[in-house]
């Protein structure tokens, strides 16, 4: 197993396996696991920082996919609060998409 999350009543809301070579061979995930915004998500964000996330990456003109790369994740809910802080500060530090 490489990941897991549960919501706030400690059933899994998501789980990613994978094999002796590391490729994911199996991935579940609930439909909408932040929409209690107070939730935590796999390495501890909440859907609230989950939300602040994706504004800022819109801001930026920068997809979830390029900062998942950058930081080797598969799924938005793999990121773990240092990486949640790295990954911010970098997007605060990069100008808006118009002005780019």
């Amino acid at each position: 197993m490489q990941a897991i999350s549960y919501n706030g009543q400690r059933e899994i809301s998501a789980l990613t396996i994978v094999n002796q070579k590391g490729a994911v061979v199996y991935v579940y995930e609930r439909k909408n696991p932040a929409a209690d915004m107070g939730e935590t998500l796999q390495g501890g964000l909440t859907g609230r920082q989950m939300a602040v996330l994706e504004k800022e990456l819109e801001r930026a003109g920068i997809s979830m996919e390029t900062v998942l790369e950058r930081y080797h994740l598969y799924r938005a809910e793999q990121m773990t609060p240092e990486i949640y802080k790295k990954a911010l500060g970098s997007l605060k530090k990069t100008r808006p998409k118009e002005a780019a």
